[in-house]
C-alpha cells in the first residue's frame, strides 16, 4: 500500500510541475525538463519545510512558490541583479 501512496504523491507532484510550467510559460526539452523538475522539487520541499516551521510559530513569515521556483540560486541572482561582495 505504501507504493500506491508514493505513486499518488509523485503523480500529484508531477501535476503541480505541469501546472507550474503552464502558469509560467516554461517549455523545456526532455533532458532539461528533468533537471528543472528536480530544482523545482527541491524548492517545493524547502518551502514546505519552512512553512511547517511557520505553522509551529518558529518563524515569522510564510513562503510560496513563484516564478523563480525552477531556477538555481545563481540564475535567480543573475535575473534579479543580486551581487554579493566577495571578502578580500
Amino acid at each position: 500500500m505504501a507504493e500506491q501512496g508514493s505513486f499518488e504523491a509523485e503523480q500529484r507532484f508531477n501535476d503541480r510541475w505541469e501546472q507550474f510550467k503552464i502558469e509560467h510559460k516554461r517549455e523545456y526539452d526532455p533532458e532539461e525538463d528533468e533537471r528543472r523538475k528536480e530544482i523545482y522539487r527541491e524548492t517545493v520541499e524547502m518551502v514546505e519545510a519552512h512553512n511547517a516551521k511557520f505553522d509551529k510559530g518558529l518563524t515569522t513569515y510564510k513562503m510560496g512558490i513563484n516564478f523563480f521556483a525552477d531556477m538555481t540560486a545563481d540564475e535567480r541572482a543573475k535575473y534579479t541583479g543580486l551581487r554579493i561582495p566577495q571578502p578580500n
